[in-house]
This record gives C-alpha cells, structure tokens and sequence, in this order.
C-alpha cells in the first residue's frame, strides 16, 4: 500500500481544523511534521494523519451511558 500525500487543503477538509490551527498545533509539536516535497511545496502523511486521529480519540473521556 502507498502512502498518499496530502497538501494542506486536503488536511483541513480530512481533519475539520483550519489551516491556523493546524499550523499552530505543528508549532506546538502536536500536530504531524509535513514532507518537503519540492522547494515550497509540503504535504502530510495520510497515514501519520489517520494514525493522530486515532491518537487524539483514544484520549477523549468515554461517554456518560444512561441505563
């Protein structure tokens, strides 16, 4: 299987942030590192996206159950 790349436009419609927070989260070291891809160009990993996701859902707090 091969790795997609996304450029940031897709990483905003995949990750529902904007593009200021995703820069902000990347400053902080919370958010996935970009490649180089040519000179200006930087796109994500998908794989390390999805992989972030996962990351940030298994720390949510387990919803309230009303039995």
């Amino acid at each position: 299987m091969t790795d997609k790349l996304l450029r940031i436009g897709q990483v905003v419609d995949k990750i529902g942030l904007s593009r200021t927070t995703i820069w902000r989260l990347r400053r902080k070291s919370d958010f996935p590192e970009p490649a180089v891809i040519h000179g200006s160009c930087i796109a994500w990993s998908e794989t390390e996206l999805d992989d972030w996701i996962r990351r940030r859902l298994m720390r949510r707090k387990p919803a309230l159950s009303f039995l």
